[in-house]
């Protein structure tokens, strides 16, 4: 768990990337010794809809869990300060190869901020604004934005077909210099009419298996 295993037990975990007594999956980072796996989740509803909360899993791409490895235990590359979310309409299943630099090619990422088929009116991607970090004692096991998802507002003269989402280190809209921290193709195709605010949570997770 995020709050346990690398916080109280970092030393441990930290062992396991220098011998690299671990495993990259599509899901994520498998940490066989620990039996802890690093995985993520998205929540998606619209408001005014909230009886129609979705759940998606995702992939954690290669990109991504190097980067998370490398930050955590090695120190480099630099941390960012952020990181920010972004929708696509693109229909292809995630792929653990797929990087930032690939992602819009692969995926058709949500470029646009109103028109035909239209997108969503913010000029940047929407940060992930996660909670804090629960502490050891609280037992919670999660990273995720709950108190403030990231709100979408549409903006077409049609319909917006949204078919899922992505973490990123950068905020331009067309910036694919950063890292792909995570990929869900959505389960079901989401179809947005102007106006419509989509909301949108995403959970990282460190969990025992």
């Amino acid at each position: 768990m995020i709050g346990k295993n690398l916080n109280m037990h970092k030393p441990e975990f930290q062992g396991y990337v220098d011998n690299h007594k671990y495993e990259l999956t599509e899901a994520g980072v498998y940490f066989p010794k620990a039996r802890a796996h690093l995985s993520g989740v998205y929540e998606h509803w619209i408001t005014g809809c909230e009886s129609d909360v979705r759940r998606d899993c995702n992939v954690i791409p290669y990109e991504g869990q190097n980067y998370i490895l490398g930050v955590v235990f090695k120190g480099s590359p630099t941390a960012t300060t952020a990181f920010y979310l972004g929708l696509h309409s693109g229909t292809g299943a995630e792929d653990a190869a797929v990087t930032a630099a690939t992602y819009d090619a692969t995926h058709s990422e949500i470029q646009a901020q109103s028109g035909d088929p239209g997108g969503y009116t913010s000029a940047t991607r929407i940060v992930w604004a996660s909670d804090a970090l629960p502490s050891v004692i609280s037992g919670l096991s999660e990273l995720v934005n709950d108190t403030t998802p990231a709100e979408f507002t549409v903006s077409t003269t049609t319909t917006l077909v949204v078919n899922g989402a992505w973490m990123t280190t950068k905020s331009g809209r067309t910036d694919y210099s950063g890292y792909a921290i995570s990929i869900s193709k959505f389960s079901a195709t989401r179809n947005l009419a102007d106006t419509d605010v989509f909301n949108l949570k995403y959970t990282i997770d460190v969990d025992h298996v």
